[in-house]
């Protein structure tokens, strides 16, 4: 029987639309792909039958050792290694950023502000793009200066302060959408309007659906990362046989831009969407399932599932989670009640369910961030 050959996918940030790009080429030409890894990368075996590897690594230094060690075909799917990642196949984030500054020119804005501060390689890409597509515009960058690293909500606060300063109205770009999660709650306590004194645009780059999530959903620049798995596939097959061996990099265009409230847009206008958000952000009820919306909606499952994350990029459990999460936010930031009665009073069903939610979605446990919210009142008096 001869043998079919095999492409690998390891990831440390995983990127569902990559191996369903990547599945549909292995489909169309006889190849099969390797995904269990594709979540934990680090449960990689060290030997493995494989033809060659699709890697997305962030910080999987230690996994990139390992997957060097095959002496496999390689092609990395991101560049937050650095030069370590090549060859690459990656979302073009110059392109990404002109997308949004051709955004801000349609809304009429004459100025855009984005961040000095760039570790990453995707951020001096993207923000580079962001002040030549500002160029050649003739609109005005404004850089900001203040974040460094330090403690999440100092960085913040910090960034606010920024902004305060800037004339408005501005439009603010942003490659990182859990950073503009984070400063969308800061603005709205000081009183700035999103859009009206702030319109902001970020790169969606992530599983969780961040943007769509924000307190004022964000417009976002969507990556194609189907057409980035497809390529990457294709670009394998031929490694493999041995038909490209030099290094560089390919960048694949962004999808689209997906207009939301942090920029003027009205999205809520399917008249299911609007009815199930209206009961998913009224009194939290602990008892409210999917199946639950779905008969006070009157739809089915399926047809509400298709047009929320059509409309809001993300899943109807998702939204009913981020829900629960601000009501516990906004209780601990009172000082009402224990751990235990907020998680009540919030719909979770047990203390250790909303813990464990409440730091995979906040970043930090419910007692700390009572803590912290606290101390920044106390502070502010």
């Amino acid at each position: 029987m001869k043998r079919v050959t095999t492409i690998g996918v390891v990831m440390d940030n995983f990127r569902p639309a990559i191996l369903e790009g990547a599945g549909v080429y292995a489909r169309e030409h006889g190849i099969r792909l390797d995904g269990r890894w594709s979540v934990r990368a680090d449960w990689m075996p060290d030997h493995i039958a494989w033809d060659g590897i699709l890697a997305y690594l962030v910080d999987g230094k230690d996994t990139l050792d390992r997957i060097a060690a095959l002496k496999l075909p390689l092609l990395h799917l991101a560049g937050w290694l650095g030069p370590q990642a090549r060859p690459r196949m990656e979302p073009d984030f110059a392109m990404a950023a002109a997308l949004a500054v051709a955004e801000f020119q349609r809304l009429g804005l004459a100025r855009v502000a984005g961040m000095e501060w760039r570790p990453y390689p995707i951020d001096r890409r993207a923000y580079r793009g962001l002040r030549l597509a500002l160029r050649q515009a003739s609109m005005e960058y404004v850089g900001l200066f203040s974040w460094e690293k330090g403690i999440w909500t100092d960085q913040i606060q910090s960034l606010a302060d920024e902004l305060m300063k800037v004339e408005r109205p501005f439009g603010l770009f942003l490659v990182h959408a859990g950073v503009a999660w984070s400063l969308v709650d800061e603005l709205l306590e000081r009183g700035i309007g999103i859009p009206e004194d702030i319109a902001i645009i970020v790169i969606d780059k992530d599983v969780q659906r961040t943007p769509a999530l924000a307190a004022v959903p964000l417009t976002a620049v969507m990556l194609d990362d189907w057409q980035v798995g497809y390529e990457a596939a294709a670009w394998m097959h031929r490694m493999i046989r041995g038909e490209e061996h030099h290094q560089r990099i390919l960048r694949i265009p962004p999808a689209e831009l997906l207009r939301r409230e942090s920029t003027g847009a009205t999205t809520y206008q399917d008249p299911l969407v609007a009815k199930a958000l209206h009961v998913i952000t009224g009194p939290v009820d602990a008892d409210l399932t999917v199946d639950k919306l779905t008969r006070l909606v009157g739809a089915s499952r399926r047809n509400l599932e298709q047009r929320f994350r059509k409309v809001t990029g993300n899943t109807l459990n998702a939204a009913i989670l981020h829900h629960r999460i601000s009501e516990a936010k906004r209780l601990l930031g009172k000082g009402i009640g224990s751990i235990a009665e907020v998680a009540q009073a919030s719909g979770f069903s047990s203390v250790h369910y909303f813990t464990t939610a409440f730091k995979r979605e906040v970043g930090e446990a419910p007692g700390a961030f009572r803590r912290n919210k606290k101390e920044k009142n106390h502070h502010q008096k």
